[in-house]
């Protein structure tokens, strides 16, 4: 079966990390209330991040669907994982990344502190 678009998308969303020196510590964290699709260290900063893949900006740009419900989920899913990790007073952001499969190698949009 061929992997979804959404797959590839964060695969190539971790390559990306990888290569700017972030640590993946996570990947499609799930708790009881929703899921977050990467989870890395980056300098002294804890980094959530949202893919969203996409192969065109046909319906939009891929940021558009990280709405601001969508925002609240990702904050309460990464205080469970600080309180599931037992971290204190660790420095975060929240970044998303749009992945754009239009060519070879893919085109990356990366967005920090998106909200």
């Amino acid at each position: 079966m061929k992997p979804s678009m959404g797959k590839l998308g964060e695969l190539e969303a971790k390559k990306y990390f990888e290569r700017k020196g972030y640590v993946i510590l996570c990947e499609n964290y799930r708790s009881r209330i929703g899921e977050i699709d990467l989870v890395t260290f980056f300098k002294d900063t804890l980094v959530f991040i949202e893919v969203k893949s996409r192969k065109s900006t046909k319906y939009g740009l891929p940021r558009e669907s990280v709405t601001p419900h969508k925002q609240a989920t990702i904050r309460k899913v990464a205080m469970l994982y600080i309180k599931h990790h037992q971290m204190k007073k660790v420095k975060m952001r929240f970044d998303v990344i749009e992945v754009y499969q239009e060519k070879d190698p893919w085109r990356i949009n990366h967005i920090p502190n998106a909200f």
